[in-house]
């Protein structure tokens, strides 16, 4: 197997002991993100599909959820504020974690741009349809919604949160 561009000898290992490999170096890398787990195995072990495999797992870590440092692009700024309140809102997710028993969780957060009230929603999956649901408990009470800012995060997915929030329409920055 190359790593690196250098070639090493791998042991292969059944699919039944991957993910308990996996684990173990991403915990013994200090959760150094979805490369350096890969690359620490692959000098080691092979098998189908590992790549994929680390990815998701990393992705699914508590701890590096809990201390991402991927930021994503912040939107830019408007010319003009809002021209009246719950017209124009900014919203994104924060503190996603596992819990065995109750499965993600996490709260979607925002604040209105013309009066700077603030609020929360918890929400159970950091997915497109879990953030379409907190955005219609909100349209309940803000039926003049026009805008909705976001820091365009995979959990705003351009083509299903975009398509959403035209059928009420409603505009995406």
């Amino acid at each position: 197997m190359q790593v690196s561009g250098v070639t090493h000898l791998a042991l292969v290992v059944p699919q039944s002991l991957a993910l308990t490999l996996v684990r173990s170096i991403h915990l013994e890398f200090q959760y150094l993100g979805a490369s350096c787990t890969y690359d620490a195995l692959a000098t080691r072990v092979y098998w189908r599909d590992m790549w994929t495999m680390v990815r998701k797992y990393v992705r699914g870590c508590n701890v590096c959820q809990l201390h991402s440092l991927k930021q994503h692009t912040l939107p830019s700024k408007h010319d003009h504020p809002p021209n009246a309140p719950w017209t124009r809102i900014a919203i994104d997710c924060i503190g996603f974690t596992r819990d065995s028993s109750q499965g993600h969780f996490g709260v979607m957060t925002g604040i209105c741009l013309a009066t700077q009230y603030p609020w929360a929603k918890l929400i159970h999956a950091k997915s497109t349809e879990c953030v379409q649901a907190a955005v219609m408990k909100i349209l309940a009470t803000a039926p003049n919604m026009q805008e909705i800012v976001s820091n365009n995060g995979p959990e705003f997915g351009k083509i299903h949160f975009d398509t959403f929030l035209n059928k009420l329409n409603i505009h995406h920055q």
